[in-house]
C-alpha cells in the first residue's frame, strides 16, 4: 500500500515538472494578426498612433447587423433583400438566433423597429421596447364582399368609445346594393340609388369601369354616397317640417331612450356613427390632443365649448383658429399630395399609436348643372354622420365632418349639412 502510495505522488510530480505542449489563449478580434504580449483578448479596428503599441477598438462587440425585410416570411426570406436569391435555411435549426436589425419607421402598419431581434422558428421577436398601443385592435371583416375579406385597425377614444382608424372599403360582391361611378346621373338619381368610387385627383382621370388608380391604397377606402354608406337603412324619417337628427334633435333614439343604430357598410358589431358621436369624438381629441397627436400642450381654449360647438343645427368650424384640431385628426404618416403636388402633413400619431390618422382623400359633389366635381384631393377629408334632416326649400341633407389639412383651405373641423347625393369617406364606430 504503502510502495503504490508512493509511486502515485512520484508520477504526478514527474506530470508537474515536466515541459508540456505550448498552449495559446490568446485572440485578437477585427484585425489579422496577434495580440498585444500579455493581452488575453483584444479588440482592435485597424487604427495606428505613433508610439502608441496598444491600440484598442472604441466600440465593443455587437450582434450581427442584418438587413430585416419582414417579421414574418421565413428565415431566408425575411433576411434577404425583395428579388434576392433565397438561401435554403432550417427555421426550426437557427431558433434563438439573436441579430441587430431594423430602422425606426413608426408609420409603418408592422413597423421593424431598431434594434435586437431573437428569431422563434416562425418570427422575428423585437426585444426592445415597442412603439404600438396596447390597446390597438385588429378587425378582420370576413363578410362576403368585393375584394375578399378586409382588415380594420381600430383604437378606444376615451368616452367616445372604439373607432376605426381606416377608412371603410367595402361593397357587396354582385353590387346589388350599389354600383361603381362618380357622381351619379343627376340629384334625384343620386338620393334613390348607391354609387361608390375611389378617391381620384381629378374628374378627367374617371374610367367608364371600375379601375384603380395607381396612386390609390386600401387604406383610402372609397367614396360612397348616403344611401350606399347606410345602404338604404334610417335612424328614422325625418320632414317635411324643419327637423334634423343629432345635437338638438330627437331622432337619434327610439321611444325608450335608446340609441338607434344603422351598420350600413360597417362590420357586424359596428355601426355609423351619428352627428352626437362625431361631437363626442372631436371633444375627446380636443380636451386629450397629447394622446392622440404630437401635441404636448392643451388648445386655446383649454376645454371643448359645448355651448358654442354642440348647438343643434348649426353648421360651425370648431376648434382653435389656427387648426389645431385639424392637424390632431389628420394623418403625419400617409400624406397624400395634391393637384399642385404639395403635401400637407397633420400631426395626428400614427396608426399604431392609436391616432385618427384621417386621410386627405378629398370628396365628389353634384354641381347644379347634374355634373360631378372633385375637391379638395391631399387637402381635406370628409366623413359621413349617419344622422339627416330635411330643411324646406333645400335637398334631403346629412350632417357631416370635414376635416382640412391644407393652409390654403379653411382649417378645423367643420360640422356641415350636405346633400346626401355627394360621396364622402366613412369610418365606423364599435357598438357600445
Amino acid at each position: 500500500m504503502k510502495t503504490n502510495h508512493f509511486l502515485f505522488c512520484f508520477i504526478l510530480l514527474i506530470g508537474i515538472l515536466s515541459p508540456g505542449p505550448q498552449v495559446l489563449s490568446q485572440v485578437t478580434i477585427g484585425v489579422d494578426k496577434g495580440p498585444h504580449p500579455g493581452a488575453l483578448l483584444q479588440i482592435e479596428d485597424g487604427t495606428v498612433i505613433s508610439g502608441e503599441p496598444l491600440v484598442n477598438a472604441s466600440k465593443g462587440i455587437g450582434l450581427p447587423r442584418v438587413d430585416l425585410q419582414s417579421i414574418t416570411g421565413g428565415l431566408a426570406r425575411s433576411l434577404n433583400p425583395p428579388g434576392g436569391a433565397a438561401r435554403s435555411s432550417d427555421n426550426d435549426k437557427y431558433i434563438g438566433l439573436v441579430v441587430y436589425g431594423g430602422e425606426d419607421n413608426e408609420c409603418s402598419r408592422n413597423p421593424l423597429y431598431k434594434g435586437p431581434y431573437i428569431w422563434t422558428g416562425s418570427q422575428w421577436e423585437h426585444l426592445g421596447l415597442s412603439q404600438k398601443s396596447p390597446d390597438l385592435g385588429v378587425l378582420t371583416d370576413n363578410r362576403p364582399q368585393k375584394g375578399g375579406s378586409q382588415k380594420y385597425l381600430y383604437h378606444p377614444f376615451g368616452k367616445a368609445g372604439v373607432w376605426m382608424l381606416d377608412n371603410m372599403r367595402y361593397v357587396d360582391v354582385d353590387e346589388t346594393k350599389m354600383t361603381y361611378k362618380v357622381g351619379a346621373n343627376s340629384r334625384p338619381d343620386g338620393l334613390a340609388n348607391g354609387y361608390y368610387c375611389h378617391p381620384h385627383r381629378a374628374i378627367i382621370e374617371y374610367p367608364a369601369e371600375n379601375k384603380i388608380p395607381e396612386y390609390w391604397e386600401s387604406t383610402h377606402g372609397y367614396l360612397y354616397n348616403y344611401q350606399a354608406a347606410t345602404l338604404g337603412q334610417n335612424l328614422q324619417d325625418v320632414g317635411p317640417t324643419d327637423e334634423h337628427q343629432g345635437y338638438g334633435g330627437d331622432k337619434e333614439y327610439d321611444d325608450e331612450g335608446n340609441p338607434i343604430r344603422v351598420q350600413g357598410i360597417c362590420p357586424d358589431g359596428w355601426h355609423i356613427p351619428t352627428d352626437r358621436e362625431w361631437s363626442e369624438l372631436e371633444e375627446e381629441i380636443y380636451n386629450n390632443p397629447s394622446k392622440y397627436s404630437s401635441y404636448t400642450g392643451a388648445f386655446d381654449p383649454p376645454e371643448w365649448k359645448v355651448d358654442v360647438w354642440n348647438v343643434a343645427g348649426t353648421e360651425a368650424r370648431r376648434g382653435t383658429a389656427n387648426g389645431d384640431l385639424s392637424k390632431a385628426f389628420s394623418t403625419s404618416c400617409e400624406v397624400i399630395e395634391d393637384n399642385s403636388g404639395k403635401k400637407h402633413p397633420g400631426r395626428s400619431h400614427p396608426v399604431i399609436q392609436g391616432g385618427f390618422n384621417a386621410l386627405p382623400v378629398g370628396y365628389i359633389t353634384i354641381n347644379s348643372s347634374q355634373d360631378a366635381e372633385i375637391w379638395k384631393y391631399g387637402e381635406a377629408s370628409t366623413f359621413w354622420t349617419v344622422s339627416k334632416g330635411y330643411f324646406e326649400d333645400f335637398e334631403p341633407w346629412a350632417w357631416t365632418r370635414v376635416i382640412y389639412t391644407s393652409p390654403t383651405t379653411e382649417f378645423d373641423v367643420q360640422r356641415d349639412a350636405s346633400d346626401r347625393f355627394n360621396q364622402y369617406s366613412v369610418r365606423c364606430k364599435k357598438d357600445d
